[in-house]
């Protein structure tokens, strides 16, 4: 069975699933599963009249809190733990760079078996885009379930 797609832009909770890495040194947007077109995307124009690209939602995804469980998908239910270490990054600061070798890119990362939830507070009151938050990892497969906590 192919897993769920939560499109719960109206929130509370908004869970994205499970992200992997698919190619460690290539970090993947946390948007990934929900909208991989990137329509939604607050920093992409809206595109032009006639271009058959559907235009996003009036007001972008902000979130307030995001959960990042350091865990993947076990092979019949449940979890197992990462194989390698995982990141978390922030916007990337232009192609090739910005991945799992720029340390200063990296927000937080988890430890090869680490499987503690981990969480990213922006700080109380902030909103953030979620489309500015990718992860990476030193392992193909690897990953986290996240989850988003968007403003009411």
């Amino acid at each position: 069975m192919a897993p769920g797609v939560h499109k719960d832009y109206m929130g509370p909770i908004f869970p994205l699933g499970f992200i992997a890495v698919v190619t460690p040194g290539t970090p993947v947007n946390i948007m990934s599963l929900v909208d991989p077109a990137g329509a939604n995307n607050p920093a992409t124009l809206d595109p032009a009249p006639g271009s058959g690209i559907a235009a996003g939602l009036e007001f972008p995804i902000m979130a307030m809190n995001a959960l990042f469980q350091a865990v993947k998908p076990g092979v019949s239910h449940g979890t197992q733990a990462n194989t390698g270490n995982v990141y978390v990054l922030g916007p990337l600061v232009s192609p090739g760079a910005g991945n799992r070798d720029d340390t200063g890119d990296i927000y937080f990362s988890s430890l090869v078996g680490q499987t503690l939830p981990q969480f990213l507070f922006p700080g109380a009151g902030i909103k953030f885009s979620p489309y500015s938050i990718f992860i990476d990892g030193d392992t193909a497969g690897d990953g986290y379930f996240v989850t988003l906590f968007l403003p009411c």
